[in-house]
């Protein structure tokens, strides 16, 4: 048996095929990236994160959202409510005002103390169904550059595109459907997610 249906049959989660995948290190690669996306979504943005602080980055990337929002783009943040607890609330009302849907998961004041540490600390955005990036970057200035010094802190994401970007949904509508949102039919044009490159891709959600 090889190792690919050992972990089929060991997590229950088939690989997908057709799949491409850009490695991108560090914000001044990840950031762009992730901004470029948005700005390019033509249906639905959704957002996930457990980092969000402060910075000119977490004002661009609210201010992306708005524009976004404002253009008739469907845009769902949703944000940890621990971890992104530093996050300022000016921005948070402007994403709200312009149309983004912004929703906390597991309000703090809403959960007992020793359920506190129950988060989701996954980071996910996903643009028009199609596109989607993942990895361990946060919103924040402290990911900012190219980790030149010990102000810039250095991090991995992953672009991703092809059929593994409905495994990587999948983790978002997990999470937005546990913070008291209704599952929604997919806006999208289209879910038949076209073939983009040779990777085989396993998402394990956890």
């Amino acid at each position: 048996m090889g190792y690919q249906k050992a972990l089929e049959q060991t997590i229950g989660v088939p690989f997908t095929e057709g799949n491409s995948v850009n490695i991108l290190k560090n914000g001044n690669e990840i950031f762009p990236a992730m901004l470029k996306a948005i700005s390019e979504a033509q249906e639905t943005i959704s957002f996930l994160t457990f980092v969000y602080w402060q910075g000119d980055i977490a004002d661009e990337f609210a201010e992306f959202f708005s524009k976004k929002a404002k253009e008739g783009v469907q845009v769902k943040v949703l944000l940890d409510s621990y971890g992104a607890f530093p996050m300022r609330k000016e921005l948070v009302d402007f994403m709200k005002e312009s149309g983004v849907e912004v929703v906390w998961f597991r309000p703090l004041s809403r959960w007992k103390i020793w359920k506190m540490d129950n988060r989701t600390h996954r980071k996910v955005l996903i643009c028009d169904g199609k596109i989607a990036f993942t990895g361990g970057v946060g919103i924040a200035e402290e990911w900012n550059g190219n980790a030149g010094n010990k102000n810039e802190w250095r991090d991995t994401h992953f672009k991703v595109e092809g059929p593994a970007v409905e495994g990587i949904k999948a983790a978002f509508i997990e999470n937005w459907i546990e913070a008291g949102n209704e599952l929604e039919i997919a806006k999208e044009a289209s879910t038949n997610l076209k073939k983009s490159g040779s990777t085989k891709i396993q998402t394990v959600r956890t």
